[in-house]
């Protein structure tokens, strides 16, 4: 838990510019705490699993990142990873985990969250950076959503993100990421301008093969 000397002098809430009281973090604290509860409450009736239909295991990222709680939002994604091994999350969610990874210098993890992020709705990386919103990007398939990552609450010049944001840019920017990415584009155009076949089939592999390469099932 943060120390209670940070509160008011160090974190903010990405959205504004106003500084964090001690009640508005110990209101957010309690938020992922009655989360928590109720996910262990979950498991306990199921006999071990999961049901989660309400989608609650994908709230607490975005109140550690509000208390800039990193080694919190670190132990997060640990058992989350570990119990939703299979999940495919969402964008929003995977740039979450991005920059909870980068803000705790764990780059490695923070570049495959940037793969999984633009697997899962390459419009959010283009969100993110303001920039203009490229075409045929919904042709990636259905989880890719202009409307959606409208929605997204994070900006590059939001305040405590420009670090990161310039290293995400510099990260997507790479030759490395960009191969990826084209790749990838240009697998689904084939995949698009073909009816159900053999060769369909395949570069749907293929495609498959390239997001379970970068962590994304």
């Amino acid at each position: 838990m943060l120390k209670k000397s940070y509160i008011g002098h160090t974190l903010r809430l990405f959205k504004s510019s106003e500084l964090i009281t001690e009640k508005q973090a110990e209101r957010i604290r309690l938020k992922i705490k009655k989360i928590r509860a109720a996910l262990a409450a979950e498991r306990k009736f199921f006999g071990g699993f999961y049901d989660d239909s309400r989608g609650q295991r994908y709230l607490p990222p975005r109140y550690y990142i509000q208390l800039a709680d990193w080694t919190g939002g670190l132990t997060y994604f640990r058992w989350f990873l570990k119990n939703f091994p299979d999940d495919c999350g969402f964008g929003e969610f995977w740039l979450e985990a991005a920059i909870i990874y980068y803000k705790s210098g764990k780059m490695d993890q923070a570049e495959m969250m940037a793969y999984r992020t633009f697997f899962s709705n390459a419009y959010v990386l283009d969100v993110f950076f303001g920039r203009p919103v490229r075409d045929k990007l919904s042709d990636l398939g259905q989880s890719h959503s202009l409307e959606f990552a409208e929605r997204l609450p994070y900006s590059a010049g939001q305040a405590g993100l420009g670090d990161f944001a310039d290293w995400l840019e510099e990260f997507t920017g790479s030759s490395a990421f960009m191969k990826v990415r084209d790749d990838y584009t240009n697998l689904y155009q084939k995949i698009n301008a073909l009816n159900v076949s053999k060769e369909r089939s395949a570069l749907l592999k293929k495609a498959s093969e390239l997001e379970s390469q970068y962590g994304w099932v």
